[in-house]
């Protein structure tokens, strides 16, 4: 009672056979000593995923449901709502003080179809430390027929990949999604610039990508495949890293070492 949400949990109780409650929890382990107990952070019948910590602040960001708030490590009930109706995939930037997300403009994400959604970077840590709902920055729109991603480069630009957005289409145009790259550091002058990679060269759903740690290069898993290619984000050049061998892989690459 009282919390937000709390009409439709009562209501989803009532019709249930089952319950979910799920949790985020921070275990800490101590050399050689037994590990402790977990000390939960948040626990709820809400959906909740993607705990990310920062990589300089004892917080931790997280969805819950389409909400991206943020936490301090510690537990307590301080913490941050940073945006709603965030869609897809977050990243931390570089310094660890801000976000970078996708905020759908409909009230749903309609699978099937092309949505809409801005690019927001927006601080959540103060100069001290604290937990704070700071200033927030539209970096860009996308439009989107596969789940955003959204990754911050070591050089504090942000990647994501999305449909070409241009009114009115121009004549001849093939509609093919390609990487973008936005400098925050730009200000208001900040706009998102293609990644020059060949025609065609890129799946149509480029939802399952993963950045090299130094920020030089994107793996790609195609979608209903087991094909996987890495493109070079200075040049766009792709290479075919594992052809199509007849698998219908669902797998998100990953990197190994800093490179």
């Amino acid at each position: 009672r009282g919390v937000k949400g709390g009409d439709k949990f009562e209501k989803d109780l009532s019709e249930a056979s089952e319950t979910i409650v799920r949790e985020i929890s921070v275990l800490r382990l101590d050399g050689n000593k037994p590990a402790g107990k977990p000390l939960v952070l948040e626990r709820t019948l809400a959906d909740l995923g993607e705990p990310r910590p920062s990589p300089s602040a004892p917080a931790v960001a997280f969805l819950r449901d389409d909400v991206l708030i943020v936490a301090p490590l510690a537990g307590g009930t301080n913490r941050v709502e940073v945006a709603e109706k965030v869609a897809g995939s977050y990243d931390w930037s570089p310094d660890g003080k801000s976000l970078v997300f996708a905020v759908r403009l409909t009230a749903t994400w309609e699978k099937g179809t092309i949505n809409l959604a801005h690019i927001q970077r927006r601080a959540v840590i103060s100069a001290t430390g604290a937990l704070t709902a700071g200033d927030s920055a539209l970096l860009g729109t996308g439009a989107f027929a596969f789940t955003p991603r959204v990754r911050c480069l070591p050089d504090g630009r942000v990647l994501f990949a999305s449909l070409p957005l241009q009114l009115p289409k121009p004549a001849n145009a093939v509609s093919e999604a390609r990487f973008y790259l936005v400098d925050p550091a730009k200000g208001t002058d900040a706009a998102p610039a293609a990644i020059a990679t060949e025609p065609g060269a890129l799946p149509a759903d480029l939802a399952a990508f993963a950045l090299s740690p130094d920020g030089k290069r994107i793996a790609i898993a195609e979608s209903g495949s087991d094909a996987v290619a890495v493109v070079e984000v200075a040049t766009g050049r792709l290479n075919i890293v594992s052809p199509k061998r007849g698998g219908q892989g669902r797998a998100l690459p990953a990197w190994r070492g800093a490179e």
